[in-house]
């Protein structure tokens, strides 16, 4: 039989791990969106969470930056090759 208090510990766990996922997709949308410097405010008010839970889950902004964009490392990279690659010269 398994414990209530394990049960209850089991779903703080999920939800943590929901909210996380969130938090990266909402900073990789954010990024998406062109807005190379999202803020713990606006990733908050895109996840639904304080900027409290945004801290509690990563301790600085760029962990989670560094998160979202390992998580979408194939996007991350091509979007890093389009930023460093020579602009075409307009004649």
């Amino acid at each position: 039989m398994v414990a209530l208090h394990t049960l209850v510990e089991d779903g703080r766990v999920r939800r943590s791990r929901e909210t996380r996922a969130r938090l990266i997709e909402a900073t990789w949308a954010l990024l998406g969106e062109g807005n190379w410097r999202p803020t713990a405010r606006e990733i908050a008010r895109r996840t639904g969470v304080s900027q409290r839970t945004v801290f509690a889950h990563f301790g600085t902004l760029n962990d989670l930056m560094t998160e979202a964009a390992a998580r979408h490392s194939d996007d991350a990279s091509g979007g890093l090759r389009r930023l460093v690659s020579p602009a075409p010269v307009r004649v």
